[in-house]
């Protein structure tokens, strides 16, 4: 079984309109070539997979907690999107950068590799100051 979660990257302009405009989270999700948002800036990941490795790393659980982030849209499947601001994504960011170096060899390669790819994601949007949107299907 697997829960599928999309990440999208963009600026902080976009992050206030999906809080206060009804439908805009599922229009960005369904089409995000209409704001701008390239191949580069979406990411999916195994949610389980991040899920199950989260004890003891407190910025990979408050990046997937649900009520550690801005509820926006509709149930995407497994609840509404999940938006972190810039600053947010910025503090995540760091605190996953050092939860990945740390990681524990026991963890099978293609949990660690999502691990540090998704760590990665935040470190790019978090360089461009960007914010982010987790959508889990």
């Amino acid at each position: 079984m697997s829960m599928n979660m999309l990440l999208f990257s963009f600026p902080d302009p976009l992050a206030k309109r999906l809080v206060l405009e009804a439908g805009l989270a599922e229009r960005l999700v369904d089409r995000p070539d209409q704001f701008k948002i390239v191949d580069d800036d979406i990411q999916g990941f195994n949610f389980l997979d991040l899920a199950r490795i989260q004890e003891g790393r407190p910025w990979l659980t408050k990046a997937l907690d649900q009520e550690q982030a801005t509820q926006v849209g509709e149930d995407f499947g497994y609840g509404p999107g999940l938006l972190f601001t810039s600053q947010e994504v910025v503090a995540l960011a760091n605190g996953l950068a050092g939860e990945v170096k740390a990681v524990d060899k026991k963890i099978d390669d293609e949990v660690r590799e999502a691990f540090r790819d998704f760590a990665a994601f935040f470190a790019v949007a978090a360089h461009f100051r960007n914010s982010v949107l987790m959508v889990i299907s």
